[in-house]
């Protein structure tokens, strides 16, 4: 996995941050933290193409969700821009992310 740039942004003040690779390989793993006193109960990440077509969902009660580059139906997907949004619940509410780019590189 190569990690080359790491960005994170806030949820909600609730739901802290989520941080991932903006230049991604082999796999991408994305982080949300929250704040001490707020559990993570649910996440989910969408990632779609740059038509902004569903590319890949995953979800997770743990703060880490891994995405292998391959698409609903297991194919790899081709080098390029993708587009990442993340919505999450915890003890203290609600949030979302707006899109963010992500580069899957050739490898």
């Amino acid at each position: 996995m190569a990690h080359m740039k790491m960005s994170a942004y806030r949820i909600l003040s609730a739901l802290t941050a989520i941080a991932v690779s903006t230049l991604i390989t082999a796999e991408a793993t994305f982080t949300i933290v929250t704040e001490p006193d707020n559990v993570l109960e649910q996440a989910a990440v969408r990632v779609t193409d740059s038509q902004r077509r569903t590319v890949w969902i995953g979800s997770t009660s743990a703060n880490t969700i891994e995405w292998d580059l391959t698409d609903t139906k297991g194919n790899r997907v081709a080098p390029g821009e993708y587009y990442f949004h993340v919505s999450a619940s915890g003890s203290k509410g609600y949030g979302s992310s707006p899109s963010k780019k992500i580069i899957v590189m050739k490898q």
